[in-house]
């Protein structure tokens, strides 16, 4: 039997998602695959595995297709695998992660999107329509416990039989569709994720067909009699030629020389024997038979197609360990917290250090950090970071996502205020972006004083659907707590995850000229600056620590999701 292993990277991968709730954008090169099934919105995920290499004219033994969990496991979920119908095979995996499909990509409305001539799905959007969208029934099921961490395997058993269609260069492989059921949201590795080992597998077992074979067959008979001479009789069949000697004494032997361009079997009246020798080479057995004389069978076997299996057996025998640590997960921080727009807060508190920082020093403040947004949140305008009181928010400052994009305020409604437009910051493309907010009461180091800037992966924004000028002093904030995702008054939950988070007593990044952001994965250098920067590698229970050092300024949470992607 032999196996084949598909795991392909970005470059070979075939595999995206589609999503009921952005109907016209593609996600081709994102490094998760989103499977959801919650409130009638549905995400599915699409996979294509090359299985062509493998004959045509083989038998397919079993086919497994391996899953990496891209996040914690969010509940006791359940899901399907399903072959893609026929009509919907040649489906494009697309070029963008959350952008507006156009040609050579698929979405949820359709198979490909290009503009003017768009392409449907056989049946109906999103894949919906069993027999002509999918065949049915499902080629393979599984089930989550819930206990699934980042990285953690799912193993899913596919139909072989399916499977087995796959194979040679003619074939009906047009790739499988992965849903889940209701109020169910998975999300998996695909194949552009950075740590290859969590890209989806399929492992296939098959057997070619036979075309050649040579069958050598031993059997021995011995007869005593007084002088103790013994008859020994060697048949065989083969494609090669065969000699064989007898000669009657006390000690009878026979040699049987075979030379075959195929795999040989020998068999021993009812006993089978199985030879295994390196590539090319020759390997000797011997057998010996007692009666009251001795006899003894040599046979010697060269062969171009052969086994190692006892090398092989020896191997892995003596380097299990040397297996399981190299199958160990990776080191991964620093880490991010999942937010589920309606009760996930964390709360870095009052400390002194904390408070009035548009008002004191230099009147300079910076706000920054990673987010990954899919909505606009709890009451439509998800905290991202303030620290501004609740409900009236007219005290303090503010850096939120809502429907027109990222918001900043300084004294919230009345007072300097700037928000991005969608066309710049999208808070449902559910892609990670930097994102960053500065004010100076003085103008000193901007191009205007008490003036919101806000910057978007490096980029500032250039058109702001708002922007006004603050005019009046600042409101003091020390009543009110540092929250990250969520306030504490009516709620302002965010609706996505949050990546590191840092609030500083400077403008960090020169207003209006582009610049390079601080990785995602990399926790950045804490400097005099720096007055609190959360959600990183250390953490105990509900305890986030402030990374700049100060204890009084960490961050408590609760009903958020702990998980992580920046694997080392």
């Amino acid at each position: 039997m032999a196996s084949l292993t598909i795991q392909p990277g970005p470059a070979a991968g075939h595999d995206t998602y589609i999503d009921e709730d952005l109907p016209t954008l593609n996600f081709g090169t994102c490094d998760y695959l989103l499977l959801r099934n919650v409130s009638n919105t549905i995400a599915k995920a699409s996979i294509e595995f090359d299985c062509s290499s493998i004959p045509g004219d083989a038998t397919c033994n079993s086919a497994t297709l391996y899953l990496y969990h891209y996040e914690a496991a969010r509940g006791a979920y359940n899901g399907s695998v399903w072959s893609i119908a026929v009509g919907n095979a040649a489906w494009p995996e697309g070029t963008h992660c959350g952008g507006t499909g156009g040609a050579n990509d698929c979405c949820w409305d359709h198979l490909d999107q290009a503009s003017g001539t768009e392409t449907d799905w056989a049946g109906s959007p999103g894949l919906e329509t069993a027999v002509t969208d999918y065949e049915t029934p499902a080629i393979g099921t599984f089930a989550l416990t819930g206990d699934e961490g980042v990285g953690d395997e799912e193993p899913i058993t596919l139909n072989a039989a399916r499977v087995q269609g796959w194979f040679g260069a003619v074939n009906t492989n047009y790739g499988i569709l992965v849903t889940t059921t209701a109020n169910d949201r998975i999300k998996f590795c695909s194949s552009d994720h950075v740590t290859a080992p969590f890209r989806p597998k399929l492992v296939v077992n098959y057997t070619e067909a036979t075309t050649s074979t040579s069958t050598t067959t031993v059997s021995t008979s011995t007869t005593l009699t007084s002088t103790s001479s013994t008859s020994t009789s060697l048949s065989t069949t083969s494609s090669s030629t065969t000699s064989s000697s007898t000669t009657s004494s006390s000690t009878t032997s026979s040699s049987l020389s075979t030379t075959s361009s195929s795999t040989t079997s020998t068999s021993f009246s009812t006993t089978s024997t199985s030879f295994s020798t390196t590539s090319s080479s020759t390997t000797s057995t011997s057998h010996s038979t007692s009666t009251s004389s001795s006899t003894s069978t040599s046979i010697s076997t060269s062969t171009t197609s052969t086994s190692t299996s006892l090398r092989l057996q020896f191997w892995h025998r003596y380097t299990g360990t040397l297996k399981k640590r190299l199958h160990k997960k990776p080191w991964c921080f620093p880490w991010y917290l999942a937010f589920d727009g309606a009760d996930s807060i964390l709360n870095c508190g009052s400390d002194g250090g904390l408070d009035d920082i548009p008002a004191g020093g230099n009147g300079q403040i910076t706000a920054d950090g990673w987010v990954r947004s899919l909505s606009t949140g709890e009451l439509s305008t998800g905290v991202i970071m303030q620290k501004a009181d609740n409900p009236g928010n007219t005290d303090g400052w503010v850096v939120r996502v809502q429907a027109n994009g990222l918001e900043g305020r300084i004294n919230a409604a009345t007072d300097a205020r700037s928000v991005s437009g969608t066309d710049e910051f999208d808070p449902t493309d559910g892609i990670w972006h930097h994102v960053a907010m500065t004010y100076d009461k003085t103008g000193a180091s901007t191009p205007a004083a008490k003036t919101i800037y806000l910057a978007v992966d490096g980029g500032w924004v250039t058109s702001y659907t708002a922007q006004i000028v603050g005019a009046l002093p600042y409101s003091v904030d020390n009543a009110q707590d540092l929250t990250i995702g969520n306030n504490t008054g009516v709620g302002r939950t965010f609706d996505g995850d949050i990546g590191w988070m840092r609030v500083s007593n400077n403008i960090r990044f020169a207003v209006n000229t582009d610049f390079t952001p601080p990785e995602r994965c990399e926790l950045p250098t804490i400097d005099a600056n720096t007055l609190g920067q959360w959600i990183g590698p250390e953490w105990t229970g509900a305890t986030i620590d402030n990374q700049e050092g100060t204890a009084a300024r960490d961050g408590t949470q609760a009903d958020c999701g702990f998980n992580c992607d920046c694997w080392k």
